[in-house]
């Protein structure tokens, strides 16, 4: 019995640093990235609401805390945030909304940064893709995990889902992704169109 014991902590230590490889693989292959374009198709599930929702459109990133979207589809919609304020416009409401701090989600996951700091927990391979799972270092943390599907040939991200542990899980599917791209700066500053309703 405790021979099976020993057997199972080593399956379970084995398992642990898999998970860790592979994440540090994800993290090694975009540590030198410092901007990303692509699209995404971003699905938001609610129990309490009973639904989903999706949303098409495309995304830029750049280091360290710098990113845009551009959502096409079922609304118009622009999120732009310049590192010190994100603001959200939607056009055909001419409504802008402006709000305080500008955080990377994509990089800060990544990164591991204090705000964001995750640990691997577990990874599997799935029909398509390596499933890494996350889960946050911080007990107190604003979600429950985070769920990596990568490439298995060069651990590229394919989607992201984050799981805020309430009921609500949050996909982002990416395609079409470049990596480096020479983003500028007006990329990401943005000034309410005249005429708009600035809500803070």
């Amino acid at each position: 019995m405790r021979r099976l014991l020993v057997i199972l902590g080593l399956v379970g230590v084995l398992a642990a640093e898999d998970a860790a490889t592979a994440f540090q693989a994800v993290r090694d292959r975009y540590s030198k990235v410092k901007s990303l374009t692509g699209q995404f198709k971003q699905t938001v599930c609610s129990e309490d609401l009973g639904y989903c929702m999706d949303l098409h459109g495309k995304f830029s990133l750049r280091r360290p805390n710098l990113f845009r979207l551009d959502v096409s589809d079922p609304e118009r919609q622009v999120i732009v945030s310049d590192g010190e304020y994100t603001w959200f416009y939607w056009p055909d409401s001419n409504l802008v909304r402006k709000t305080p701090g500008g955080a990377n989600p994509f990089f800060d996951i990544l990164l591991g940064s204090p705000d964001h700091g995750v640990q691997a927990e577990s990874v599997a391979l799935e029909e398509d893709s390596k499933l890494i799972v996350l889960v946050p270092v911080d007990s107190m943390a604003s979600f429950r995990d985070i769920r990596l599907n990568v490439s298995p040939k060069d651990y590229s991200i394919m989607r992201i889902a984050l799981d805020d542990g309430f009921g609500t899980v949050t996909k982002f599917e990416l395609s079409h992704v470049k990596r480096n791209p020479d983003l500028p700066a007006k990329t990401f500053v943005f000034a309410p169109p005249e005429g708009t309703v600035v809500e803070e």
